[in-house]
């Protein structure tokens, strides 16, 4: 295995197959489109042999959350993982499906929506994984989240979102299709809610709060709403 190969894909926020000899490859943008809302982008990449890993990345611009998807496609059933690469002062803590980081100042949610088995590698030698240098030479412990799926085609639904405190997400009606997937996402109590599908947004239904709100806003004291 080409050692340098594989510290090349294993420092990024991807999707990694534990065993298998990373092959240098290009990784080809196959479609981009943004508006008001929304950016979105899908990759491809095939540096494993047998192996085809295509990435969807949706940005919201209103809510500022990322949903990343990943589908991977294999010739056998295999053990794969997506990574997600956090600051030595993170304390991650692995709950309910959820990861969120403990900074004093700017913090993570990490939720997988379709599950799959979380866990934290922190300063690990073999394999390499784990670490940050700030300075040639010198090395410092951090967390990697590592998100475990098996199988011949396996799949992630991965919303990331970040707060100066521990961002406050709910996430409904999750339903995922061959062809894309639709969820609710609501940001912040009271919040705002857009509903995602195949890609597109709209705005949901926003919490009561948020209803009355603008309804008391409209109002024009003669028994109209603006």
């Amino acid at each position: 295995m080409s050692r340098c190969a594989e510290l090349r894909r294993i420092v990024h926020n991807v999707v990694v197959a534990p065993g298998l000899e990373w092959h240098r490859s290009s990784t080809p943008l196959v479609a981009y489109a943004e508006d008001a809302r929304r950016v979105d982008a899908r990759i491809r990449s095939t540096g494993y042999d047998g192996v085809r890993i295509e990435r969807r990345l949706l940005f919201s611009r209103s809510l500022g959350y990322l949903i990343v998807e990943d589908r991977v496609r294999s010739g056998r059933p295999r053990p794969f993982d997506q990574l997600w690469h956090l600051p030595e002062d993170a304390a991650p803590v692995i709950a309910a499906g959820d990861v969120t980081t403990a900074r004093a100042d700017g913090n993570l949610l990490v939720r997988s929506l379709l599950g799959g088995d979380a866990r934290t590698i922190a300063g690990s030698l073999d394999p390499i994984q784990g670490w940050v240098a700030w300075r040639y030479g010198e090395r410092v412990a951090a967390p990697v989240i590592a998100i475990r799926k098996e199988g011949r085609q396996v799949r992630w639904i991965t919303l990331l979102a970040t707060g100066a405190a521990t961002p406050v997400v709910t996430t409904s009606d999750v339903e995922p299709s061959r062809d894309g997937y639709a969820v609710t996402v609501t940001i912040g109590y009271p919040g705002y809610s857009e509903f995602v599908r195949r890609g597109w947004m709209q705005d949901a239904m926003t919490t009561l709060a948020g209803f009355a709100q603008r309804m008391e806003s409209a109002y024009d004291g003669n028994g109209n709403y603006g």
